[in-house]
């Protein structure tokens, strides 16, 4: 076997390595994002049955006048690495947006809200990954 075939078998070979263990990697943080979402939505169902008849949320209740970012999301020059920022502190964005459920909060509906960001911040990992994913696909494409 010549020396060329032999360096293309070896590129292919870290090709496909690469490949399986970025999709390990992709499955299961969408088991792991599968995981936070049934959290959340436990925990919003508790939380609609501490509030009751309150918990009825209707566009009459929703604020439709701009509000500042509370998270933006940062996406590279290439598109492969996506970076979750918090415009405000977590802390004050908790306190604002809960206020429409009056003074006493279901612990449930604060549990809820706090799943969803590291949420969000799995959905940016799992779109990096099928990034990279679909890069080390058409790098593999020339090989075969």
């Amino acid at each position: 076997m010549d020396s060329s075939a032999h360096c293309c078998n070896h590129e292919a070979d870290d090709l496909i390595l690469d490949y399986l263990e970025t999709l390990d990697d992709y499955v299961r943080k969408k088991f792991e994002l599968e995981r936070q979402l049934k959290e959340c939505w436990y925990h919003l169902a508790r939380a609609r049955v501490c509030l009751g008849s309150t918990s009825r949320v209707s566009e009459l209740q929703f604020d439709f006048r701009d509000q500042p970012s509370s998270l933006m999301l940062e996406v590279s020059e290439g598109g492969d690495i996506f970076k979750l920022m918090f415009g405000m502190p977590m802390a004050k964005i908790e306190r604002e947006t809960l206020k429409r459920f009056g003074i006493l909060v279901p612990k449930s509906l604060k549990t809820a809200q706090s799943a969803v960001a590291p949420a969000i911040q799995l959905i940016c990992e799992i779109a990096a990954l099928q990034t990279k994913i679909n890069v080390l696909m058409s790098k593999f494409e020339p090989l075969k």
